[in-house]
């Protein structure tokens, strides 16, 4: 993996840390248990993303 995928890897899985922590604080949830979704959320984002062309050349034919 390229050193530019990696980066862009790194950037999209911090902005879902970001934005699930946001929402949930925003709904009410305290900002220790958002920030430890935040925190499981971050790795999915790292096994999720690169599947994701596979996961689309898949379902379109």
């Amino acid at each position: 993996m390229t050193v530019a995928r990696l980066l862009i890897l790194f950037l999209a899985a911090l902005a879902v840390a970001l934005l699930v922590s946001t929402v949930l604080v925003q709904m009410g949830v305290r900002q220790r248990v958002a920030i430890v979704a935040a925190a499981i959320a971050t790795p999915v984002v790292f096994v999720a993303v690169p599947l994701l062309p596979a996961l689309i050349a898949r379902l379109s034919g």
